[in-house]
């Protein structure tokens, strides 16, 4: 195995506390179980995370955005949604695919990542929540 502390050890089910995967599965659990999101296209999570960065870098770590013929992709945001599957979110319908955070699903999500990273972790969290969830339902945050 090589020694870049860049790379995580893919036997363990999560990486780094608060790394990039944490945010993932905090901001996508807030968003179901505190503004009632619970599903998100896929091509609009990396659209949507993309312009999260920018509008939250002192939050979201740089993604490297690119896009091509109309689909977002970002190769840290798409390893970080993996490793963030391990910790409660789901893709559904694969046909359509969705990510689906259940409001229970995200209870015990966030309770999980609370007690790793704390309590201050997901309340910085929030705002991007928030702005995600008015995002997917037409809302100016």
């Amino acid at each position: 195995m090589l020694n870049d502390p860049k790379l995580r050890d893919w036997r363990r089910q999560v990486g780094e506390t608060g790394d990039l995967a944490d945010i993932v599965a905090v901001t996508l659990s807030l968003a179901s179980t505190r503004h009632g999101v619970s599903k998100i296209r896929l091509n609009d999570f990396y659209r949507q995370f993309g312009r999260l960065a920018t509008k939250f870098p002192t939050l979201i770590p740089e993604l490297h955005m690119t896009s091509i013929a109309g689909f977002s992709y970002s190769r840290p945001l798409g390893e970080a949604l993996e490793e963030a599957l391990r910790l409660g979110p789901d893709i559904a319908n694969p046909r359509f695919q969705f990510i689906v955070v259940q409001p229970d699903d995200g209870n015990r999500n966030l309770e999980r990542i609370r007690k790793r990273a704390g309590q201050d972790f997901i309340d910085k969290l929030q705002p991007v929540a928030e702005d995600l969830a008015a995002a997917e339902n037409g809302i100016d945050a």
